[in-house]
């Protein structure tokens, strides 16, 4: 193939892709990722999504899959080296973390908690948030990539999921 022929086929693929209307899902109305990484067999096969924020599995056209429950509610928590917090992959304070912890609590959600840098002396920020998880009494998975793919095992090893 030529090389000038490759180039235009990308360059149109990423158009379509960058102009098709973004899915939500039917639980919490949280949008899907543009480009879609398959949770299952059947996503990688037939397409759709697992909602990362309230755990409900959709088709390729965003309708709710009968008869897979969904998880628990999980609260996405990331502690910058500089001492910034993101919650869901939104800038938060550590008031409006507290408050969204309290509401994630009331849901019996758990929070995946990651920290930049965590090889080296972590911010204040960082033993702030764990207190307010402790205090809320939720679970936490700790991981040591900032997409969330892997947890903290025990042994303080990391286990690809």
């Amino acid at each position: 193939m030529e090389p000038w022929l490759a180039g235009v086929i990308g360059g149109v693929v990423a158009v379509i892709i960058l102009a098709l209307p973004r899915r939500k899902c039917p639980g919490c109305g949280e949008q899907f990722p543009r480009i879609r990484m398959p949770a299952s067999r059947r996503q990688a096969l037939w397409g759709g999504w697992t909602c990362s924020k309230c755990g409900y599995e959709v088709d390729r056209h965003g309708r709710r899959i009968e008869g897979v429950t969904p998880g628990k509610p999980v609260l996405k928590v990331a502690v910058m080296a500089d001492g910034r917090l993101t919650v869901d992959g939104s800038q938060a304070t550590l008031e409006s973390l507290r408050e969204s912890l309290k509401q994630l609590g009331m849901r019996n959600g758990e929070v995946w908690y990651y920290r930049e840098a965590a090889c080296g002396e972590p911010p204040p920020q960082a033993m702030q948030v764990v207190q307010a998880v402790i205090e809320n009494r939720l679970p936490i998975k700790l991981s040591t990539r900032s997409d969330y793919s892997d947890a903290v095992g025990m042994d303080g090893r990391a286990i690809l999921q």
